[in-house]
């Protein structure tokens, strides 16, 4: 077994499904059979690209379109944990009985449909970071199989894509506390990518707008040393201030997105924490300890 990485490919047989159809479509959402032995490590919150093999379709199949060349034609976020399932909502499948076979499949979101402008494998060949995974280049007879961190960003690096990709991340509402642990425990096996768009999305959510109203809106590094806590003024009267995790969100352990992981800080602070020397002296449950230019102090923690 390769390495689990958490970015996958998966493998498409267009004389079995019949992808440019299927993309040509648009969706935004689908289901794809993953390899059963992938079963328990296929997680949410992890990436994958549909990757496309050699197209075996004879003319009379293809009814005068081109065949496909093998590539890379769309990004994908897996959604969900996969279960054994058939898929009666899929119409591409050349045989009609194939969709509805029982098979482990996972719901996945179409980040990126690239059916117009693919990448297509020779042009991967002559990248070294790519051509590494060899894999991947010459092709698996496995419906899904770990692809390396490094070719996945390299692809969506080479397409020029990145942004777009994570922009259409899958949104999730986290307005309470069972919600915000829930999500913790779904998606503690994401890659970086995704936690650090959940984390920032909770920071600016309504957990962080509570946090915010609990604290006046108050820098609570400036009031615990002494300074005006308070920034501008916003267009709706209210004081900006920003939320900071104390403790850092990249693994989603239990807690990490809640309130009592949150503090209310200026962007200086903010950056301070972020880009600055380690100021975070001792983080306990209720408070926190701050030590700036050789001087302490205690901040209280929001606690639900």
């Amino acid at each position: 077994m390769a390495d689990i990485t958490g970015y996958w490919f998966f493998s498409c047989s267009p004389s079995i499904w019949e992808v440019d159809l299927f993309l040509k479509t648009n969706p935004e959402y689908g289901k794809y059979t993953i390899n059963k032995n992938h079963r328990d490590k296929i997680w949410p919150g992890q990436l994958g690209v549909i990757r496309v093999g050699t197209d075996r379709r004879s003319k009379h199949k293809l009814q005068g379109r081109d065949k496909l060349h093998p590539g890379v034609y769309a990004i994908v976020e897996i959604l969900d944990f996969p279960i054994w399932s058939i898929d009666e909502d899929d119409e591409f499948y050349v045989d009609k009985t194939l969709n509805k076979k029982e098979r482990f499949r996972v719901k996945i979101r179409y980040l990126k449909n690239l059916i117009n402008n693919p990448l297509l494998i020779r042009t991967m060949e002559t990248n070294p970071t790519i051509n590494q995974d060899t894999l991947f280049i010459h092709g698996f007879q496995s419906a899904t199989w770990p692809l390396t961190k490094n070719a996945f960003n390299e692809i969506i690096n080479t397409i020029g894509i990145r942004n777009q990709v994570l922009v259409n991340v899958e949104n999730e509402n986290a307005n309470t506390d069972q919600a915000i642990t829930d999500l913790e425990l779904k998606y503690q096996n994401a890659v970086p990518e995704i936690k650090e768009i959940i984390s920032k999305r909770i920071e600016r959510g309504k957990v962080a707008s509570e946090i915010k109203k609990i604290n006046s809106y108050k820098c609570q590094v400036c009031e615990a040393f002494g300074q005006n806590p308070y920034s501008f003024k916003k267009s709706d009267g209210e004081y900006y201030i920003e939320t900071h995790h104390i403790n850092p969100v990249s693994n989603l352990a239990q807690g990490s997105l809640g309130i009592s992981n949150l503090i209310t800080v200026c962007a200086n602070h903010h950056r301070q924490f972020h880009y600055g020397e380690n100021i975070l002296e001792n983080n306990a449950k209720d408070h926190l300890v701050i030590k700036i230019s050789g001087e302490s102090r205690r901040i209280e923690k929001a606690i639900y």
